[in-house]
Formats: structure tokens, sequence, C-alpha cells
């Protein structure tokens, strides 16, 4: 998969119509077919804040995990 944020929602929307269900890993086990949407921010908080507000118009979120290096 070409990684735009086009092909992410796409990516996004196809596992939801599908049966699949976005959730957290305090929620996994209680469902059916749980996705877990988990994004490393290594490099552009912009990034990260443009993926967050797509999931979040889709209706799922993801988990992000900030890596900072000093």
């Amino acid at each position: 998969m070409k990684f735009t944020y086009l092909e992410y929602e796409r990516l996004i929307y196809f596992l939801l119509d599908n049966g699949y269900t976005v959730t957290g890993y305090d929620n996994y086990r209680h469902v059916e077919y749980p996705v877990i949407l988990r994004h490393d921010i290594d490099t552009s908080l912009d990034k990260a804040v443009k993926m967050a507000e797509l999931e979040n118009s889709i209706g799922g979120g993801g988990k992000l995990d900030l890596h900072i290096s000093y």
C-alpha cells in the first residue's frame, strides 16, 4: 500500500465496512474483530495531528506513542 492520507482513509473505511472495530488496548478483548491503530511519532507532530483528525472524523481513534529524544 502506498501511504497517502487518502489511502489510509480508504483502509480504515475498508476495515469498518468489513466488520472490524477500531478499539484500544484496554478493550480489544471485548470486541469480535478488533483493530488497534498505533502510531509512533518520531519526527512530525503536524503529521500526527493530521492523522488523528482523520481518524476522529471517521469515528475511530488510534493510539499515539510520542518518542522524545534529548
